[in-house]
């Protein structure tokens, strides 16, 4: 009995690894470079996994770095990121694109880019914002964003189109807050 347990066993687990490699092997995936101490993610040719099959044409790949690293350049190493641009530029995308490559490079999964180095983060918020929101909508979504950066949690934090919650007129004031939290503590 023992014996068929092992065995049942040893099986599932190559199911499991093959049945990984094939899916990374069909959607291109990579082993990303994870790095311990370093809280930091640098992208090459980076893809967007809700677009991998994608009918809509060529899907352009993205690079990007942004965190701070003895291994980055001083124009590469960034703390903070503020993307701007006008509507239907990529920023969504790009924000996607980063939120998927770092969670599955965090839970030690191939990944949708050539190449990726990616820090070990406690905790990977994105936080999209849909529109207008009343006090209770904001209030729980900053309980999701808010807690990792006062624990001092090593925390990369992603977030799309607050204005559509705050209004335009409180955003920047929004964002000046949680910024000063996140550097008080360092997350």
């Amino acid at each position: 009995r023992n014996d068929i347990n092992k065995s049942v066993e040893a099986i599932d687990k190559i199911a499991f690894y093959l049945s990984l490699a094939l899916f990374s092997l069909s959607l291109g995936l990579t082993k990303p470079i994870v790095k311990k101490d370093s809280l930091y993610i640098k992208i090459k040719k980076g893809r967007n996994l809700s677009m991998l099959d994608s009918s809509e044409g060529e899907i352009k790949p993205i690079d990007y770095t942004i965190g701070t690293s003895e291994n980055l350049t001083q124009m590469e190493s960034e703390k903070l990121a503020v993307l701007t641009g006008r509507e239907g530029s990529g920023k969504t995308t790009l924000l996607d694109t980063i939120f998927y490559i770092a969670t599955l490079a965090n839970m030690g999964l191939p990944v949708p880019a050539e190449h990726a180095e990616v820090g070990l983060f406690d905790s990977i918020v994105l936080q999209k914002c849909s529109g207008r929101q009343n006090f209770t909508e904001t209030r729980e979504m900053l309980k999701s964003m808010i807690p990792p950066i006062v624990e001092g949690k090593k925390t990369l934090l992603l977030v799309d189109e607050i204005e559509m919650a705050t209004g335009i007129r409180d955003a920047p004031e929004m964002l000046r807050w949680i910024l000063h939290l996140a550097m008080k503590r360092e997350s």
